[in-house]
Formats: C-alpha cells, sequence, structure tokens
C-alpha cells in the first residue's frame, strides 16, 4: 500500500492505508518487522492468516506483480496478487479445503 501511495497520491489508498495501520496485529508485526517506503518491495511477502476455527494458523507468501508502461492505459495500475502455502500444513489444508468446496 505504501509504494502504490507514493506512486499514484490516491487518497483512497491512504485511507485504507491508515485503518489497517491502526489494526492491533498490524501494529505488533511492523514494530518487530519495520520496512522502510525507500527499500526495494521484497520478491516474496509472509502472510499468517488464522483460519475461521480461530486457532489454525495459516502459513502463506504472496507475490504481486503489475503490468503496464506509462503508454499502455489500459493496464495501468492493473496488479495480480497471488498466496502460495509457505509450508506443508497449510498446503494440505487448503488442498482438502479446495477438495471438499468440489
Amino acid at each position: 500500500l505504501r509504494r502504490s501511495i507514493a506512486i499514484t497520491a490516491d487518497a483512497g489508498l491512504r485511507d485504507l492505508y491508515n485503518e489497517v495501520s491502526a489494526y492491533p496485529t498490524v501494529v505488533e508485526v511492523a514494530a518487530r518487522e519495520p520496512h522502510q517506503l525507500g527499500d526495494g518491495p521484497p520478491l516474496l511477502v509472509p502472510v499468517t492468516l488464522l483460519a475461521a476455527d480461530g486457532v489454525t494458523e495459516l502459513s502463506l507468501f504472496t507475490t504481486l506483480t503489475t503490468f503496464g508502461t506509462p503508454r499502455d492505459v489500459t493496464l495501468d495500475e492493473l496488479a495480480v496478487e497471488l498466496f502460495f502455502p509457505a509450508d506443508d500444513d497449510t498446503d494440505v489444508l487448503l488442498r482438502s479445503a479446495a477438495m471438499a468446496a468440489g
């Protein structure tokens, strides 16, 4: 979000960043793992989520791909974010859920 805000100066993204930054768990992680805006974006971003049961932890990593050039308006600001399991337990759980969903 910080990178997108720096590039676009979008007020809606800034509001979203301010809201998300106030979430208690985000504050805790930011204190442990500071990331400076000037740093290059990491290739893989770790993500940890709690499953709906509130106990099972899902470990994922995400990649973000953006498309377009200054001359291609149709692709401007188009981004695709993909999440992948970061460990075997998460992989098994997600595959099982996908199979159950049909």
